[in-house]
């Protein structure tokens, strides 16, 4: 069976100083869950890694299984800086740095 994906919100708490964390530039949060979980150690149809780049620093992060206009809008409504997802948007025959033409 397939169910539609459903944004399920965190609950609502109160965050303090110690829950906060500096902002991460796009280029240093890849490079770090580059190197936490090596998305090129195990090959794969899909393109591994960082699919679409981004320029605002990233304060809050969207955590998601699959890529989907359903992910994105609930992340936008989230006011998300980033997301981060298992399936991407991409399988390895679309990979954008494969072509300049397309952007990413």
């Amino acid at each position: 069976l397939r169910y539609p994906p459903v944004a399920r919100p965190v609950p609502d708490r109160t965050f303090t100083e110690e829950d906060r964390v500096p902002p991460l530039a796009p280029d240093a949060f890849a490079a770090a869950v580059t190197a936490y979980v090596d998305p090129h150690a195990i090959p794969d149809y899909a393109v591994t890694g960082l699919q679409v780049r981004g320029e605002r620093p990233i304060r809050r992060l969207a955590v998601a299984v699959s890529a989907s206009r359903a992910t994105f809008e609930a992340a936008v409504g989230w006011d998300a800086d980033a997301v981060l997802v298992h399936h991407g948007l991409f399988w390895a025959s679309e990979d954008p740095a494969n072509d300049p033409a397309r952007p990413f």
